[in-house]
């Protein structure tokens, strides 16, 4: 179960505004410990300065509790991750977000790629489809609609090239996944950009499974 601290775009739709970031952290913080509560069966009753609960249970828990796992963008979330989660989930390869995470739960980490024939084609894919990642998420949790996406167009090809690895070479893919193995995350998440998830399948099953399982990853 993978949680995080939210974004403009989909709560304040409900008419109750968009707090500012502390208020945030700490509705977030609140939040986990009363689904880490609930999961376990051990919370009915919770008094947090923002949220509630009163006589709570939740009937239909699985045998066994399913991992909450915290996603980071920063130390700070990270640190929050360890302490409070059950694993830590992040989208840069960086070795600052493992450290302050410390904890001993699984550490995922979300892999973009764009596999395809023709790396040219694929990186226009992935600059039509996935520039705005660039943005970073300071930016990304604060846009109000999908207007605030063109924020993104400033973004060139040659920008995505740099982050996002492009084309049909198995190697260079491995790189990229490497560069978070290096960082310390142990669990890959691999995402395809764009419609041709066929190629990626076949690409992962020949190549890019087998180096993974051998270890050869960026070698």
């Amino acid at each position: 179960m993978g949680l995080g601290s939210g974004e403009r775009l989909n709560e304040h739709i409900i008419g109750g505004g968009w707090p500012g970031i502390a208020e945030r952290h700490e509705r977030f913080i609140e939040a986990i410990d009363i689904i880490q509560g609930l999961l376990t069966g051990e919370m009915t009753n919770y008094r947090g300065k923002h949220l509630q609960l009163d006589n709570a249970r939740l009937y239909d828990c699985p045998k066994k509790k399913p991992l909450v796992v915290i996603a980071a963008g920063g130390p700070q979330a990270a640190k929050l991750a360890g302490e409070k989660g059950d694993g830590l989930m992040a989208t840069e390869p960086r070795k600052d977000l493992i450290e302050a995470y410390g904890g001993k739960g699984p550490r995922y980490c979300e892999v973009a790629m764009g596999c395809d024939q023709s790396e040219d084609k694929a990186l226009t894919i992935a600059h039509k489809y996935f520039r705005w990642s660039l943005t970073g998420w300071p930016v990304q949790a604060e846009l109000p609609d999908t207007k605030g996406f063109a924020a993104s167009n400033h973004i060139s090809p040659e920008a995505v090239a740099e982050k996002i690895s492009c084309g049909p070479a198995a190697e260079h893919h491995l790189e990229a996944i490497a560069k978070f193995i290096k960082a310390g995350f142990d669990h890959i998440v691999l995402v395809q950009i764009g419609p041709n998830q066929d190629y990626f399948l076949d690409l992962f099953e020949k190549e890019l499974a087998p180096a993974l399982r051998k270890g050869k990853a960026g070698k």
